[in-house]
Formats: C-alpha cells, structure tokens, sequence
C-alpha cells in the first residue's frame, strides 16, 4: 500500500472554515437561534477559509468555496493523480496540470484503488442492474483506466460490491474484499488486472467486512463483523484489537492505526460544553433545561447521537488516543 491509502482515511472536505459572531459561551449571553443559524447560512469568504486551513496545517486541493459533494477518492501513488467520485460521474484530476478527466458512462460500485501511477481499477456494475439496493448482484465488472480516464479493459467477475481495493505486493495484483456468490459473505482476495482472475487469498482471516494491509511486513488490520482486527501480516499475531471499532486503516509504516468509532453520546438539542467551562451553576440549569425539553418529546424519539471520531493506535508505545476535534 502506498503512503497516500492512509491519508485517505484522514482527509477531510470542508465548506468552509468561518469565525462564529457568537462564541462558545453564547448561550448564557443572549445569542438567539436566529443568530446562530444566520451564521451557518453566512456566505463562504475564501481568503478567511484559506487563511484558517493554513493555520491549522490542511492543504487544500479544490476551490474552498465550493460544493463538496465527494462519494469516494484515492491518490495515485505518484502524488499527482486524484481520482475523485460525485453523484453523476467519476473524475480524474491531475493535480499537476489541473486537467480533469471525466470516466465516461461507467458509475463506480464502490471505491477505486490505483494499482500504479498509470492504472486505476473501479468496481462497476453488472449490466442491467438499475441501482436497487435490495437487489445487490453477486457479480460485477472491473474497469482498467488510465489516468485521462480511457477505459483500457473490461473485466467480468463473479464476485459482488468489490471494496478495499488496494495494490498487493507484487504490484501485479489487487488486494479487495468482494461477496462470494456461494454463501453471500464477504472475504478477501486477489484481482489480476491483467487476466481478469480472482483467487483466495488470506484465507485464514475468514469473513471480513473491510480489510487494511501494508505489505507481508507490516500490520493487517480487518473486521470481522464484531470486532476490529489488528495484527502481524507475517505471523498473524494479534497486536491488538477493538469491538468498538468498525474500520482499521495501517499507515504505510505500520507505526499507527487509524481507528474508526462513535464518539460518547452527546444530546440532540443541547450541545453541551466541556464541563471545566461551566460554572457548576450553569452546567446546572443546562442539565435541568435538557431535562424538562426531553421530557416532553414523544414516546421513543431519539434525544442523543453517537458522532463518528477517528482515533489513533500508536504501535510502539501501545496506546490509544481520541482525536476530540478537526
């Protein structure tokens, strides 16, 4: 895998970076919910966004201003290639030159995965399949493009929703997990861009539902359905694992693991502070207000969310660290 697969999973697409007229104590100081929602609404300054993103390190590869609508992308390993999915179309963009390339007729079935500089490879549907969710084929088609978006080749499989499509060692293959139409579950294995053959491959990790490996070297990391996975790709040793997790993603270094979790729950309606801000007065009357507001919604409506995070393993030292905020 190349360096840009884990910075994939961390980068992250902004409509804009804005200072809030009324700050975070706002509401013990008269801010209206006119206000704040005016504020949401406030045209997007770009000058301030670009100015904001530098500050805080995030480098910006389209127009801060604009739409954000993006499905699924990956970085060619050169640096230079973006592949990029929207609702209606699949694009290449070379960051280099700013030429976009646009993936004529064929909408993706899932992620792409680049198998070198010059070769991407997308899952796309079988024929005749309109899109129904409830009727998910069992076998799809592997598109070959270059990076100006030419179809080379069209590879039928029999295996559905190709995912985690990323270059096995030999960089002849592609590591992906697919659906084998036998029993409907999802495992891994090796797609030949070349051929068009799918074999077994790390069979001993069973049914999976994503898979992240680095090289025969370094860290594997999968889940299987219950708890995420993380361990030695030569010896199958557990180096760790999580059942609060649902994705892995090894840096290419297999010094650190990206995880992905739900956050503590947090109320719908009232946002609440960190608690060293507050008075113990205010945190008070905010928790006695939440109460009464709750207590008069109907039977069975939901009241907390779980927000996604993104935490951290630190392979060497063993530890884990919660990322509170982007």
């Amino acid at each position: 895998m190349q360096a840009h697969s884990f910075h994939n999973a961390l980068i992250l697409s902004c409509i804009g970076l804005q200072a809030v007229a009324c700050d975070r104590m706002s509401y013990y100081r008269g801010c209206s919910f006119t206000n704040d929602v005016a504020e949401a609404f406030r045209p997007c300054i770009e000058t301030e966004v670009r100015k904001a993103s530098s500050e805080v390190g995030i480098e910006l590869v389209f127009d801060p201003c604009g739409p954000n609508d993006f499905l699924n992308f990956a970085w060619a390993p050169d640096g230079f290639q973006l592949y990029h999915e929207l609702p209606n179309r699949a694009v290449i963009l070379n960051a280099e030159t700013s030429q976009v390339s646009v993936i004529g007729q064929y909408l993706p079935h899932g992620p792409g995965g680049w198998l070198n500089a010059t070769t991407l490879v997308l899952p796309i549907p079988p024929l005749g399949y309109n899109g129904d969710e409830a009727d998910l084929p069992v076998a799809s088609r592997m598109g070959i493009f270059n990076p100006i978006a030419e179809l080379q080749v069209m590879h039928e499989i029999a295996y559905g929703e190709p995912r985690d499509l990323q270059p096995y060692r030999d960089d002849q293959h592609m590591l992906m997990t697919a659906i084998d139409p036998a029993d409907g579950q999802r495992r891994p294995y090796l797609f030949d861009p070349e051929s068009g053959a799918v074999l077994p491959v790390l069979r001993d990790l069973g049914v999976v539902e994503n898979l992240s490996w680095v090289g025969p070297d370094g860290l594997l990391a999968y889940h299987n359905g219950e708890t995420a996975i993380i361990q030695e790709a030569s010896t199958g040793q557990v180096v760790q694992q999580y059942s609060d997790v649902t994705r892995a993603v090894v840096h290419p270094d297999s010094t650190f693991v990206a995880l992905e979790t739900l956050g503590p729950p947090t109320s719908i309606f009232f946002q609440r502070l960190d608690d060293d801000e507050l008075t113990e007065a205010q945190l008070r009357r905010e928790e006695a207000k939440r109460a009464e507001f709750e207590a008069d919604l109907p039977e069975g409506f939901p009241s907390e969310v779980e927000p996604p995070e993104i935490h951290f393993y630190d392979v060497e030292r063993k530890q884990r660290y919660r990322t509170t905020a982007w």
